[in-house]
């Protein structure tokens, strides 16, 4: 299921709230989708949740299975919804990301400079 076609399910539920874990990045377009379509989101910690599996004895692991032990952790623990930064916010991140990475770029080639003419 895509995106969008999940935000089209979801804007038919009244009062729905969606969990998801944290993914290292990979739920943020949907997060910041459902979001920006006035839809709870919690994006959470993946930590807590298997804590709730152990507590369940719920040893196996498939998407299905973890699909119902996150929607039992929304359940149970209500988590927050989730902030967003703006989208303001996200392009200066994106920026102060990059310049980081020009830096440690030009950093490594001056290394690489000052080895050449030492061999």
């Amino acid at each position: 299921m895509g995106i969008s076609q999940l935000l089209e399910q979801l804007s038919v539920q009244p009062n729905v709230a969606v969990v998801c874990e944290a993914t290292g990045g990979y739920e943020a377009m949907m997060a910041i989708a459902l979001h920006q379509q006035g839809i709870r989101i919690s994006v959470v910690n993946p930590r807590p949740v298997r804590n709730l599996a152990k507590v369940l004895s719920q040893i196996a692991k498939t998407d299905a299975i973890d699909a119902r032990l996150i929607a039992k952790y929304g359940e149970v623990v209500q988590p927050p919804a989730t902030v967003f930064a703006s989208s303001a916010e996200r392009e200066l991140k994106t920026w102060v990301t990059r310049r980081l990475q020009l830096i440690e770029m030009a950093s490594s080639e001056k290394n690489r400079r000052k080895q050449s003419r030492t061999d």
